[in-house]
């Protein structure tokens, strides 16, 4: 690591730090706080039915995807922390002027980054601009191209295989991404949150069910049909949600919100700053395995 990024590096570590402790404590008021609702759900189930408590597990579930959209936007900051670290640990300067200055470039960096993700050019300009030695032009543009823009390549697959994020394959509760060498806290974070939708779904359920189907709520019963419709409509409103929640989550765990692919959307970013700022004349990264295919990666995931 250069001298000048030591004192950024540090600031930036204690901020991913303080975001993991932050990630933790909303998981714990979560659990905190679904155990009431599970609890007077499960009194409610010998006096089924009981139709409003029947609501009471998807329209809970509903309102706990609030507080798991906001644990992925979390995650996706930590995402950005430790790609931006990640490139820092690994560049290499030949210097112009004074070496020891301390360059501190993270607001900077983001705001760029946060420009080429709404425009549909992405990092267009400044890959043109981009002249580094290690990696040279090619290589970061064939990399940064994937995860840059409005549509990144990366993500094209997000809502169709976001749903096997969730599900179990080579081993009893788990995917085969958790095979991969990448932060799986999120993925961890959604599947606690998908047993608590089961759970509460499975006892909205069985409080819908009466006890006796000859006793008034029968097949035929307009009333009672209207309610299990409703349910119903309620759960399909739950699985959009989660369709466009595991979009995110597809995003952070094989897409263009990787730290991997953060660190690789920096690298041009940082490149065109640290020239104009006349800090380098020539940029190197020092650790990056340039002979890994990502696109055959992709597809072994």
């Amino acid at each position: 690591m250069e001298p000048q990024n030591v004192e950024e590096y540090k600031g930036l570590r204690n901020e991913i730090k303080e975001l993991k402790s932050c990630i933790t404590t909303y998981i714990g008021f979560v659990l905190i706080g679904v155990a009431p609702a599970f609890w007077e759900l499960t009194k409610a189930v010998p006096s089924r039915p009981n139709f409003p408590m029947a609501f009471l597990g998807p329209m809970v579930a509903l309102g706990l995807k609030l507080v798991l959209l906001l644990l992925l936007y979390k995650c996706h900051s930590h995402n950005r922390y430790c790609g931006y670290c990640k490139l820092l640990e690994q560049e290499v300067f030949d210097h112009k002027g004074n070496q020891s200055i301390p360059v501190f470039l993270w607001e900077v960096c983001l705001d760029r980054l946060r420009w080429s993700d709404d425009a549909e050019n992405g990092l267009a300009k400044y890959l043109t601009h981009y002249r580094g030695k290690r990696p040279t032009e090619e290589q970061v543009k064939d990399r940064v191209k994937r995860y840059s823009g409005l549509t990144p390549e990366a993500d094209k697959d997000r809502f169709k295989d976001g749903w096997k994020l969730l599900l179990p394959s080579q081993r009893i509760l788990h995917t085969e991404v958790e095979t991969r060498g990448t932060w799986h806290y999120p993925l961890y974070i959604a599947k606690l949150f998908a047993f608590i939708d089961v759970g509460f779904l499975i006892l909205g359920f069985i409080l819908l069910i009466p006890q006796d189907l000859h006793a008034g709520y029968i097949l035929h019963d307009y009333s009672y049909i209207s309610v299990v419709v409703l349910w119903i409509l309620c759960v399909g409103l739950l699985f959009r949600v989660w369709s466009r929640l595991l979009g995110r989550l597809y995003r952070q765990m094989l897409g263009s919100h990787t730290v991997d692919a953060f660190c690789w959307k920096f690298v041009p970013i940082r490149d065109r700053l640290l020239r104009n700022l006349k800090i380098i004349n020539e940029y190197e990264l020092s650790c990056l395995d340039l002979g890994e295919d990502i696109h055959i990666r992709k597809d072994a995931a």
